[in-house]
């Protein structure tokens, strides 16, 4: 027995250090070597401040902003949080979150009926997934067009502009919502916001 726990621990020992420390610090300097931009998570600068990141996304709220994918976790600083929930399909946690935030969905389309994206109501697997489908870009318009005061033709045409390409045909058309969110505020600024 004494021989097994000698074993184990002269295993442990040099396994935690280079799995824990060596390993991560390895990968870490392989990948500021060679993407040091994506590397930091692709930091995007407004008049020299960070403001976010093209591939983390972030929660926004105001009628105003496209709208991101749910965080699993429902705190206003979730997407600091990285995972899903983990909640089956049985789940009636699930059910009513999900049911909130098709509401909440729902009641900002003014009176009207469309199936909503499933992206708008289901959080994602990481929990913090920076692009929303194009349908789901689409769906917001009338709501940015009214709070923005500009026309839904001109927020179709910058939409196009900060629409990802399609791969293969295997994926949807994705926007990111961090820059196009960006592009509006520097297009098509709120009137009488305070900055």
């Amino acid at each position: 027995m004494k021989r097994y726990l000698y074993t184990s621990c002269l295993l442990f020992v040099p396994m935690t250090i280079f799995f824990g420390v060596v390993y991560p610090l390895l990968i870490w300097g392989f990948a500021q070597l060679s993407f040091p931009q994506k590397a930091e998570g692709s930091p995007l600068t407004v008049d020299g401040k960070v403001v976010g990141f093209r591939n983390i996304g972030q929660r926004f709220t105001t009628s105003g902003y496209l709208w991101g994918r749910p965080s699993a976790e429902e705190k206003e600083d979730a997407y600091l949080v990285s995972g899903g929930s983990n909640l089956s399909w049985s789940s009636s946690t699930l059910r009513i979150q999900v049911e909130r935030r098709e509401r909440e969905v729902q009641s900002s389309l003014n009176d009207r009926t469309e199936e909503i994206p499933e992206d708008l109501i289901m959080a994602s697997a990481s929990g913090c997934d920076p692009d929303i489908s194009l349908k789901a870009a689409l769906m917001q318009l009338p709501r940015i067009s009214k709070e923005r005061n500009v026309s839904i033709l001109l927020l179709k045409e910058l939409l196009t502009r900060y629409k990802e390409p399609e791969y293969l045909g295997l994926f949807p058309r994705r926007v990111n919502v961090l820059l196009f969110n960006l592009a509006l505020d520097a297009r098509y600024p709120i009137v009488g916001r305070d900055e």
